[in-house]
């Protein structure tokens, strides 16, 4: 199953990821002015191409093959998990296409359209993983509260990315839209590199560095520790 992920992934990274981020770069060097307000919505759609679908795909893929072989039992609900694929896809159409029109009522259609394909998605997907776990009769694995701190920023992020994007789109004026994105912006992206992301690396270097490298387990267990700190500097991250 998680061919289809992957190669989905991939695609969108050298297209409205990638190669649409290397374009606004070069627009900014022609122009010679990072600040330029025209450009906001090809960047925010390329940023949510980025972690939706290159990000997030990608995970979600990994996560469909290889957690069920983490946990010894088999995938629930197979056809769903397919389904959540193009949910996602049709999502990040609608939601790249949104941020163009935005703030004209097509935009906001097609934000909510969005929005609701997305938060679907993840929703189903986390379901799928949960229910996978409660198939197993595997003991639980310490680095496995890693993987689930991942599914809730995944989904906190998405909820974030929806707030950001209609924050914008209402925004009275220049000035309002500015102090949105400069109080939103940032947040979201900790949430969505230093949360959902950085939980996923976490989980697999916990999962394969000491098996491919034949490591031994440390004397002593510091993952709790770490679990804690990522996850509490990053909730008084987004606070402060």
């Amino acid at each position: 199953i998680y061919r289809r992920f992957f190669k989905t992934a991939i695609a969108i990274m050298l297209s409205i990821g990638g190669l649409w981020g290397a374009v606004n770069l070069v627009d900014i060097a022609l122009h010679e002015n990072f600040l330029m307000l025209n450009l906001v919505p090809a960047i925010h759609a390329h940023a949510h191409a980025m972690i939706f679908g290159w990000c997030g795909l990608f995970v979600m893929g990994f996560a469909y093959q290889s957690f069920p072989r983490f946990k010894h039992t088999t995938l629930a609900w197979p056809n769903v998990a397919n389904v959540t694929l193009y949910l996602m896809l049709g999502g990040i159409a609608a939601r790249v296409a949104a941020e163009l029109l935005q703030p004209q009522i097509a935009g906001l259609v097609l934000g909510a359209i969005a929005s609701a394909a997305e938060i679907s998605a993840i929703a189903l997907f986390i379901t799928i993983i949960l229910k996978t776990a409660r198939r197993s009769l595997e003991p639980h694995n310490p680095y496995e509260k890693f993987i689930f701190a991942a599914l809730a920023w995944f989904f906190i992020q998405a909820i974030f990315s929806d707030i950001f994007f209609f924050a914008k789109a209402t925004a009275a004026s220049q000035d309002e839209l500015i102090h949105r994105i400069a109080l939103l912006d940032g947040p979201l992206r900790d949430i969505q590199l230093l949360g959902f992301v950085a939980m996923v690396i976490a989980v697999v270097s916990q999962r394969f560095i000491p098996v491919v490298y034949q490591l031994q387990r440390p004397k002593h267990d510091r993952q709790s520790l770490i679990f804690w700190l990522m996850n509490g500097s990053l909730v008084l991250d987004v606070v402060s």
